[in-house]
């Protein structure tokens, strides 16, 4: 039994290493409650562009002085932010971000018919981060090339199509 205890221990860090090589395979990781999602907010700043779709409207209800911390490091940091928003959004939220961002800041609109969601999608680099904003908070970032091609393919669409 030693004997075959010591052969897995010996075996067991190739192991970790082919599973951790494995192509294509995405990095998953997840947030929860509100103070772990603010972490996925402020990793999104290391980007230089950003795609987002969601509401300002529950951040911004959420935790106002976050939000309003998040929209001037995006300032600060000259990101260019690109957002499909809820209708809901038009009142809440959105127009601090207007003012402060400018033209770094573009956002079209669902129609109304749309209700307010509790969710936001952030896209940055190769990341796809999904967040819900309701009990229970929580988030989770998919890190994948190929998954975050897709994402972006089907904001760009809806982009084009508003």
């Amino acid at each position: 039994i030693e004997k075959r205890k010591e052969a897995i221990e010996n075996v067991l860090p190739d192991l970790r290493a082919l599973y951790g090589a494995q192509v294509n395979k995405p990095k998953i990781r997840f947030y929860e409650g509100f103070d772990e999602v603010k972490e996925i907010y402020l990793q999104s700043l290391s980007s230089e562009f950003i795609k987002g779709f969601g509401s300002t409207r529950q951040l911004s209800e959420l935790d106002q002085k976050f939000f309003t911390h998040y929209i001037m490091e995006i300032k600060k940091r000259t990101i260019i932010f690109r957002d499909i928003l809820t209708y809901e959004s038009r009142d809440k939220g959105l127009p601090e971000v207007k003012e402060n961002l400018g033209s770094l800041y573009e956002t079209k609109f669902l129609p109304q018919r749309y209700t307010d969601l509790f969710t936001d999608m952030l896209l940055w680099d190769e990341n796809v981060a999904l967040i819900t904003l309701k009990e229970p908070i929580f988030g989770t970032i998919l890190a994948n090339d190929s998954l975050s091609k897709t994402f972006n393919v089907i904001h760009d669409a809806l982009w084009e199509e508003m």
